[in-house]
């Protein structure tokens, strides 16, 4: 009896390993390879120093090119097409271009915030099978603090270009509302200028696993 148990016990363990291997096989033949990028790194641990400046990161498609392969890289008209300002709650104050490498943001006189605008990370993305990429992401973060960098503010803006550097959303904003001990709030903006203002569906290529 105890040979009989022993016998069915290792049965269902082997044809346990030999589903789980088949299932994981037909999962994988199944998914599509695509262009993935890990997911953006967690800001800095503060130490008291402001987030570095740079200038910007524009990632080219495909990551891991062939021998002979054509290199896509972000479409100029994608560029330079941004736009802030910091102000006094009900103050009037016009947006400024900003470049595309990180800036200190000028803040109001008298402000205990200093602000800054981090270089734009742009990568491409889509599956592997297609000749180009089937749009690119551009990012920009927005990071405040009022105790000389021990702490800080986050807000991180980001939005999609087609082929043609087409800007699509651009509507969204990046904003931050700090408020000051002893005068009004302040708003920080940061914004993409022109481009079409319609909501578009992008279909979003993550690693497996996440």
């Amino acid at each position: 009896m105890s040979s009989n148990l022993n016998f069915l016990h290792v049965l269902v363990f082997v044809l346990g390993v030999g589903v789980g291997t088949l299932l994981r096989f037909i999962g994988a033949e199944s998914v599509p390879k695509v262009e993935q990028r890990k997911c953006p790194e967690p800001p800095p641990m503060a130490t008291g120093t402001p987030p570095p400046l740079g200038p910007p990161t524009l990632g080219t498609w495909p990551t891991h090119p062939k021998q002979g392969q054509r290199i896509y890289e972000l479409p100029t008209a994608a560029l330079g097409h941004w736009q802030a300002f910091a102000q006094l709650e009900g103050a009037r104050v016009p947006f400024a271009p900003v470049p595309n490498e990180g800036i200190r943001m000028p803040m109001p006189p008298g402000s205990s915030w200093e602000c800054v605008l981090t270089a734009l990370d742009a990568f491409p993305t889509g599956p592997l099978e297609l000749p180009r990429p089937e749009y690119w992401v551009l990012s920009r973060t927005l990071r405040c603090s009022n105790d000389r960098w021990l702490t800080q503010l986050e807000a991180r803006h980001s939005y999609f270009s087609d082929q043609r550097g087409n800007l699509e959303n651009p509507a969204d904003q990046l904003s931050l509302t700090l408020h000051e001990p002893r005068s009004k709030p302040i708003s920080v903006v940061v914004m993409p200028t022109g481009g079409k203002n319609e909501a578009k569906a992008r279909r979003v290529y993550l690693p497996r696993g996440l």
